[in-house]
């Protein structure tokens, strides 16, 4: 799920020298909590808005709430509670597309309190994603019932026509769709709990889902193997990586990040919550979600505690280095980089302020993340050799100015880890 975020004005972003633990969940180096509070209700079914706002499903009652749990409208109710399974908003904000997994009814929710309809009747329906076309919607639900596999049908919203895309073995799994149009899925064992890494990630083109022809697991592509159940799925919409929440009831609740080829890149988040529902927001800037990178996408993942009965809303963003400078000329001057990567290494690199661009220079070079960098990369210049990071993840560079350099210089950091592999650039500071 994706979102523009228009305010962020909630969020105290702050740098990460180690895994930071808040809401039970330890998040990996590179990235920050920057946000956590309650759901609105427990365990109901929830999406966000870009301005912030939430709309939630408690089983009975649509509602509308401000970012700091505020309600604001009561969007409608149902005359008995059900399951609730899914929020999903399109992408005009017009409406929410909602389901219940009790009788199977899929609702359209106005948001701006002008009524619910029942637009299609999915029987067991779990999760939800708008195609590419937001007039149709792509939903993953057992219409056939207990033990005969899971369906993935195409809704056009307007008039509720529901056209079968595949079929697929054991209960209702996750779908996310990347900017290609392809349709990832996570395949689910029906044996509870799931056997240790018996679901996989799989996917259909663009062009197959096009298609008509019937779609199962044989024409799928695996994308990754291995998983320990998955709860929810999602993509950075900067990237492209995907993101797969991964449970096992009572023993952890992880995050991952793939690259585009299926490769794990980082374990986000992990802890002993269920962990699911990740929404992306973009927040502007260049930044991807990705540690250690600067602002452009923000996550928020939903984290249930079952033994207390909490619902927390999550939010982290890539925690990128910062560089600070202090001294005054004629005397020595210090350039600090705090934030890094503890007990690994940076490079020191510099260019001349005249190139200097406040929003930065983007570079794709085959790492799988960009380098952002403030002077051009043909202006930079950097020290032959490495600085060492402390136990806090910060490292110190100190030169002598007479006065020749005062003005002239911006500064960063290359970070690299304990292999002096690259991962990113601090922000620059000039002298």
């Amino acid at each position: 799920m994706q979102k523009t975020l228009l305010s962020l004005a909630a969020l105290a972003v702050c740098s990460l020298s180690a895994s930071l633990t808040w809401a039970s969940d330890t998040i990996t180096p590179g990235f920050a909590i920057t946000a956590s509070s309650p759901a609105p209700a427990y365990g109901a079914s929830y999406a966000t808005l870009s301005d912030g706002r939430i709309v939630t499903f408690d089983s009975a009652s649509f509602d509308l709430f401000a970012a700091d749990g505020t309600l604001l409208q009561n969007l409608g109710t149902l005359p008995a509670a059900v399951w609730a399974s899914f929020v999903e908003i399109d992408p005009s904000e017009t409406y929410a597309l909602i389901g219940e997994s009790q009788s199977g009814d899929v609702f359209s929710v106005d948001l701006s309190g002008a009524g619910v309809t029942t637009v299609a009747n999915l029987p067991y329906n779990f999760d939800a994603v708008f195609d590419t076309d937001p007039h149709f919607a792509l939903i993953s639900a057992a219409i056939c019932g207990w033990g005969c596999g899971n369906d993935i049908v195409r809704l056009e919203v307007a008039t509720g026509t529901v056209t079968p895309l595949a079929q697929i073995a054991g209960p209702s799994g996750p779908l996310a769709l990347n900017a290609l149009g392809e349709l990832y899925y996570g395949t689910q064992d029906p044996a509870y709990p799931a056997p240790p890494a018996s679901t996989d990630i799989i996917y259909w083109t663009a062009a197959q889902l096009a298609s008509g022809a019937p779609l199962d697991e044989t024409n799928a592509t695996l994308l990754a193997a291995g998983f320990d159940g998955a709860s929810a799925l999602a993509v950075d919409p900067a990237s492209q990586n995907l993101f797969v929440a991964e449970n096992l009831y009572g023993v952890s609740g992880k995050i991952h990040q793939l690259d585009r080829f299926g490769a794990r890149v980082a374990e986000v988040a992990s802890g002993l919550n269920w962990l699911s529902n990740m929404e992306f927001l973009v927040t502007g800037g260049a930044g991807t979600f990705q540690a250690w990178q600067p602002g452009g996408v923000t996550m928020i993942y939903r984290s249930d505690d079952f033994t207390v009965y909490t619902t927390d809303r999550v939010t982290i963003t890539p925690a990128r280095p910062t560089a600070t400078i202090s001294g005054s000329v004629p005397g020595a001057i210090t350039v600090t980089f705090d934030g890094c990567l503890p007990d690994a290494a940076v490079l020191l690199t510099w260019g001349n302020v005249s190139y200097y661009n406040a929003d930065e220079f983007t570079y794709d070079i085959g790492l799988g993340f960009p380098l952002h960098f403030a002077v051009p990369l043909a202006a930079v210049r950097r020290q032959p050799f490495p600085l060492p990071t402390d136990g806090n993840g910060t490292a110190v560079f100190t030169y002598y100015d007479l006065g020749a350099f005062a003005g002239t210089l911006e500064f960063q950091a290359v970070l690299m880890d304990q292999d002096l592999s690259l991962l990113g650039t601090s922000s620059a500071v000039l002298n």
